[in-house]
């Protein structure tokens, strides 16, 4: 019972501290008045730091799980990944509306994640932007149908959340479940050797 429950220690120890060092994929989720919401796992690579922003700066490549809700439409949303994987600089979307980089900032300054550029998704045929900043600061979402020439647009709420943390948890709540077997595990063998 000793060595299985060291090795489930072991386990939990690992699964905390291997994966913290750096994540590759951060959690998104989109809120906006009128029913706009949006989520998904962001995948990137780090670029290094980001003085302006404080954080480690992120080039964005893919999401997965991706959805977006507008309000009347939703469904699945894929990422227009940057064409510049090196530096991540700022492109101009296929109708010149609104430019973009990919760019993530998971501890930004102030809580600034994005900035105003931002990412570039393709939404149930048409084109949706996620950025941050401007005068006044917004945390901003502007869509585009090419097909209709339609536009929406407004302001919200970006949250991020680097993905090592559901780790981190799991193996918190697996230094706790061995704690309490430890501990039952005293209890009875008080009450065997009374």
């Amino acid at each position: 019972m000793k060595k299985s429950l060291f090795a489930f220690l072991a386990l939990a120890a690992a699964l905390a501290i291997a994966p913290a060092a750096k994540a590759d994929s951060f959690g998104f989720i989109y809120t906006a008045p009128g029913g706009v919401s949006g989520s998904g796992i962001l995948v990137g690579t780090d670029l290094g730091y980001n003085v302006s922003l404080a954080s480690d700066e992120w080039l964005i490549s893919s999401v997965t799980g991706g959805t977006f809700d507008d309000g009347v439409n939703s469904g699945p949303i894929s990422l227009v990944q940057n064409p510049d994987t090196i530096n991540g600089s700022p492109q101009s979307d296929p109708y010149s509306l609104f430019t973009y980089d990919d760019l993530l900032y998971p501890y930004g300054a102030g809580g600034q994640n994005l900035d105003y550029n931002g990412l570039f998704f393709n939404f149930d045929g048409m084109e949706l932007n996620l950025w941050e900043g401007g005068f006044p600061y917004t945390e901003g979402w502007y869509e585009y149908d090419p097909v209709t020439t339609n536009s929406n647009s407004g302001s919200g709420i970006f949250y991020i959340t680097p993905e090592p943390g559901t780790l981190l948890l799991l193996s918190t709540g697996l230094f706790c479940l061995a704690g309490l077997l430890l501990r039952r595990r005293a209890a009875s063998a008080l009450v065997m050797n009374a």
